[in-house]
């Protein structure tokens, strides 16, 4: 019991033993550790220990025979950390290449609910999608999808959106709803409006002189017009001889719908206009270089194309956007020219979807086998091989995925034995053609 006179005679001056306060202090500092320790515990240490553990799980997982292992790891940090979105986005990751699809919902729904940053969470939900169709929850994607533009809308208003990335965003969402098959006509349009910010359609399926045209225009907007017009002159003669190609492969048959007529129509009158635009680059070109007889043949050739060769723009990007698209520009046109195929196949157009997918497949073909080359190259310096061997595998999946759409375009337009070509070369891939190869 505490001695009232005690307090009554410190109060009138008497100093307290300096011993007493010094236990005092240490009383009180016992008794906030006492406090704070369990929450150090279950919260930044448990952290701490949850990272150590999906660090743990990611070299286990390199290898195939530790999977399971890793696999436990994994689910050990999640339980440290239940917010370690990072861990939830991995898991949900593993669990689609293992087929357990509802398992990656639930993680990657997790995820979603956690996340506050909206770029994140529009990564977030695209992946969703992705696992929702595995589950055959094809309203859901649709749903995500209207989630997903509400918050780019919300991110937009901050600035504008960079050129290449609405050309991926376009993409993606043209494939995802083009999966589901309910969206049909606007997974069209947003493929078609992915094309047109890459230069259009005949930039696009021109897989020889497209780069070259747009290598040219590059250079001419940099100035170096001697090498502009060495490129230009090849892709003039390769996008003459691609309209020629174009023309004699795909004549309308009695099969054609008359949406298919109509969509080929335009079509047509766009490749023109793009050779007509690379001749008038060269025309340019040669006049500047006082070669005015050759210009002039050049203008006239643009004219018997049925185009006026002075209302004509013969660079149609800007150069900051030519040099974006020039640094990735065979893989992103092999991907969205997929994207629209695949979703003109969803639309009940597969002539049209042909068109698409036959450069598609031809142009990722040689993406793919450049980079098996490269990466064979490496394998012998590299440090981690295993990275080496997961780009092949993503390469060469990416390559199946295409083939499997061209393979069901073949099937739809009877042609047996190219649709069993490509599912050969499929298993060749080592992969399995069917829903869950996407």
């Amino acid at each position: 019991m505490v001695d009232m006179n005690e307090i009554t005679d410190r109060q009138a001056g008497d100093p307290a033993p300096q011993n007493s306060t010094a236990a005092t202090s240490a009383c009180v500092i016992a008794v906030i550790l006492l406090v704070l320790l369990p929450t150090l515990g279950y919260g930044l240490v448990d952290h701490e220990w949850s990272r150590w553990q999906l660090a743990s799980a990611r070299v286990s997982w390199r290898d195939s025979a530790s999977q399971l292992e890793a696999m436990e790891l994994i689910n050990r940090a999640i339980e440290l950390d239940p917010s370690n979105s990072e861990a939830l986005v991995l898991r949900a990751a593993w669990q689609t290449e293992l087929g357990n699809y509802q398992q990656s919902c639930r993680d990657l729904k997790l995820a979603v609910s956690q996340s506050a940053a909206s770029l994140f969470q529009i990564q977030l939900r695209q992946q969703l999608c992705e696992a929702l169709y595995h589950e055959d929850e094809l309203d859901a994607i649709v749903e995500q999808w209207e989630l997903i533009d509400e918050a780019s809308a919300q991110g937009q208003q901050q600035g504008n959106q960079p050129h290449l990335a609405e050309i991926l965003y376009l993409n993606n969402r043209a494939y995802q709803l083009g999966l589901t098959g309910k969206k049909t006509e606007q997974s069209v349009a947003d493929a078609n409006r992915a094309i047109a910010l890459m230069g259009g359609n005949g930039i696009a399926w021109d897989y020889n002189g497209g780069p070259l045209y747009l290598s040219a225009c590059q250079s001419y907007l940099d100035g170096n017009e001697h090498e502009a017009a060495l490129l230009c002159q090849q892709a003039r003669r390769s996008a003459e001889l691609f309209l020629e190609t174009w023309e004699a492969s795909f004549q309308p048959q009695l099969d054609w719908k008359q949406s298919e007529l109509q969509q080929r129509a335009l079509q047509r009158e766009e490749l023109v206009k793009y050779v007509a635009r690379v001749i008038k680059l060269h025309s340019i070109l040669l006049a500047r270089m006082g070669q005015s007889g050759s210009s002039e043949a050049a203008r006239d050739a643009v004219r018997q194309l049925g185009q006026d060769p002075d209302k004509l723009e013969a660079v149609m990007l800007l150069a900051s956007q030519l040099h974006r698209l020039h640094s990735s520009y065979p893989e992103l046109r092999a991907t969205v020219l997929d994207t629209r195929g695949y979703s003109y196949l969803q639309n009940r157009q597969p002539n049209l979807a042909l068109m698409d997918l036959e450069v598609a497949v031809k142009v990722y073909d040689a993406v793919h086998r450049q980079r098996l080359v490269q990466l064979n190259r490496q394998r012998n310096l590299a440090v981690e091989p295993w990275r080496i061997n997961l780009e092949m595998k993503r390469s060469g999946h990416q390559l199946a995925v295409m083939l499997f759409h061209r393979c069901q375009v073949y099937e739809v337009l009877h042609q047996p034995a190219r649709a069993r070509g490509d599912r050969n070369r499929i298993k060749r891939l080592g992969a399995t053609a069917d829903r869950h190869l996407f």
